[in-house]
């Protein structure tokens, strides 16, 4: 039945992590947009071992289904398949397959060979006897029936425990729900403690105590490998394509949830699929004691007689050991208490949420605003400052600077190596140097920027070092007073962004050498654009484009190209053609013609919308209210 459990989790797991790959709305498109590169190696090594372990367990359930049918009670595998006495003796069950081939290669020899030949066999059946008697000597050593079982489970618990403690330690760093690191440190404490446990109330059942450490250490295996991550996944998914993904507290608490779970290297991968595979040889373990009832009683007294009793040397060193795990599950509990003591204790201005990251000294601030009109600043680079130096530097992943009216961008920026999100809001930017710029090295995740409400003198310096991190894939600007964009930003930029929006930013003309840059959602609605390069239209695929509240009266359009939404409110465009998509046209000449409403390649809409606006302007200055 657990072999059935754990299949059925892990075949879920599987099921759910290759559908949401390709899902545009699916974790790995949220991962992108939180600021992380994937390594498809890894991805399918993922997936590769997930199926391996579910077809092992299968392979487990349909021989109990077969032997149990055909012998018409619980059986695991063939009953000569069964270790009747301690592996000492294991000779007779261990050499079954063995022994089937070589009788074979006898009977054929015999009739077929010379005597010389059946003597050379002879000789080799021997010698592999030998080496698979001292082979199988040694693994049921360190198995459930061998004197070597309490070493081979203790350091299998030592490495469980690790791996787990850096998952708790993980989770404790990135993940703002608190129950989610709660659970975490429980999973950990109760690894240390079972045993211990375990050791004192069957210190005199040797058979039963061996059973119930292996049943422990795979439950818990089970739920902190299994159920926590799918119980994490599942709360989220049906929420990628309904949540505001401008809500910077939905963004942080769902993407650190997830990230803590996501693989993107070889040895994330082996933490997260050694703990199945320790799941799958404890199950493998234990089922030959899961037989019908007067056998399993004849085993059970045959095992029990033939462990041996533990020496009170041995019984020293149980103690020590045990000893060792209620300390550390001690210090783990004491250190998370003080982790959350540190980040409940005190608070720090403008802090919206909070983790409880270990050993940090500073403020484990992940969500910050600094709104310079509740704190009665200017906006310099000082002011600023003297908060920003308060928060731990890896925690932080948003930072929101808000209503400064002489915003200078601090140099301790470079500092937030961990940052995803930068938005500047109505402010006046005074300064923007390089010495604050956002670079690959320094910011290796951002991925989103936003300047909204904001009063430039130039385009900022650093928002062009010529070492632009990758990650920045969503680049929205409303209005801002840019008048026209520096013509070489394409050779700045990445040559790949999700979205790029210049909304009321008072555009009058777009440079040619902007359409270089491969762009999925592209917006400039609101400005004085007269016309647009062919370029912008050459071959090319977008998932949604605004031109609209633009002085445009014609495309020119070269090349077929795709726009799944694309948004001519408020234009002057009476025609277009080679477009492929939904056409919105609301308060345009398309919509003033009935002969205009379809087409072959594309379909014309004219209801009411929001203009054209692709930025949430309206619900986004409700979080961001001076007071």
């Amino acid at each position: 039945m657990f072999h059935l459990i754990v299949a059925g989790g892990i075949a879920r797991a599987v099921y759910s992590f290759i559908s949401t790959i390709y899902h545009p709305e699916g974790t790995t498109a949220f991962l992108v947009k939180f600021g992380v590169i994937f390594n498809p190696l890894v991805t399918y090594g993922a997936s590769i071992a997930g199926i391996i372990t579910v077809s092992t367990h299968l392979w487990h359930i349909s021989r109990a289904l077969f032997y149990s049918l055909y012998y018409k009670e619980l059986m695991f595998q063939p009953p000569d398949e069964y270790p009747q006495i301690s592996p000492s003796i294991s000779r007779s069950s261990s050499m079954i397959p063995v022994r089937k081939l070589y009788k074979t290669v006898s009977v054929y020899l015999n009739t077929k060979t010379q005597q010389s030949t059946i003597s050379i066999v002879k000789w080799g059946w021997k010698t592999i006897q030998h080496v698979w008697d001292v082979f199988m000597g040694w693994i049921m050593a360190w198995g459930i029936y061998g004197p070597y079982f309490d070493i081979a489970f203790y350091l299998r618990e030592i490495f469980e425990i690790v791996l787990q403690t850096y998952q708790a330690h993980q989770i404790s760093s990135l993940v703002p729900q608190k129950w989610i690191s709660q659970v975490a440190v429980v999973i950990v404490v109760l690894n240390c403690w079972t045993t211990p446990v375990l050791y004192h109330f069957y210190r005199h059942h040797e058979a039963s105590r061996r059973v119930m450490c292996l049943v422990v250490d795979i439950s818990l295996d089970f739920f902190s490998s299994m159920v926590i991550p799918f119980c994490i996944y599942a709360a989220y998914r049906e929420q990628f394509g309904s949540q505001d993904w401008y809500d910077p507290l939905w963004l942080m608490n769902a993407g650190s949830d997830l990230l803590c779970f996501h693989l993107n290297t070889w040895s994330q991968l082996a933490t997260r699929i050694l703990p199945n595979f320790s799941m799958l040889h404890c199950l493998s373990t234990i089922q030959p004691l899961l037989r019908r009832r007067a056998e399993s009683v004849t085993s059970t007294l045959q095992i029990t007689n033939s462990l041996q009793i533990p020496s009170n040397k041995s019984k020293e060193s149980h103690k020590f050991i045990h000893s060792l795990f209620v300390a550390y599950g001690l210090g783990v509990l004491i250190v998370f208490v003080a982790a959350v003591h540190h980040a409940e204790g005190r608070v720090l201005q403008g802090c919206e949420l909070t983790t409880r990251s270990w050993f940090t000294m500073k403020y484990p601030c992940s969500v910050l605003q600094l709104n310079c009109h509740q704190q009665n600043w200017k906006g310099s680079s000082e002011e600023l400052t003297t908060v920003l130096e308060k928060a731990d530097s890896q925690t932080l992943k948003v930072l929101i600077l808000s209503h400064c009216q002489q915003l200078e961008m601090p140099t301790i920026l470079q500092t937030f190596s961990n940052l995803v999100w930068l938005e500047l809001y109505n402010v006046t930017l005074i300064s923007w140097k390089e010495t604050a710029a956002l670079t690959a090295s320094t910011h290796p995740r951002i991925s989103r920027l936003f300047l909204i409400h904001v009063v430039l003198s130039e385009f900022p310096q650093g928002l062009m070092s010529i070492d632009y991190p990758l990650t920045l894939i969503d680049i929205e600007f409303t209005h801002i007073n840019l008048i026209e964009l520096p013509v070489y930003l394409s050779q700045i930029w990445s040559v790949s962004i999700n979205t790029l929006l210049f909304e009321h930013c008072g555009l009058t003309t777009l440079p040619t050498e902007l359409a270089m840059i491969d762009v999925e959602t592209f917006s400039i609605a609101g400005n004085m654009i007269q016309s647009i390069p062919p370029a912008f239209f050459q071959n090319r695929k977008y998932t949604e484009v605004s031109i609209a509240n633009n002085p445009i009266s014609s495309l020119q359009i070269t090349s077929s190209m795709t726009i799944d939404t694309f948004h001519v409110e408020m234009t002057q465009i009476n025609s277009i053609e080679d477009i492929q998509g939904l056409v919105l046209a609301q308060g345009s000449p398309l919509c003033a013609s009935t002969s205009n409403s379809m087409s072959s390649t594309y379909q014309i809409q004219c209801n009411p919308s929001d203009h054209g606006y692709l930025f949430p302007l309206a619900v986004h200055g409700q979080r961001r209210h001076p007071e």
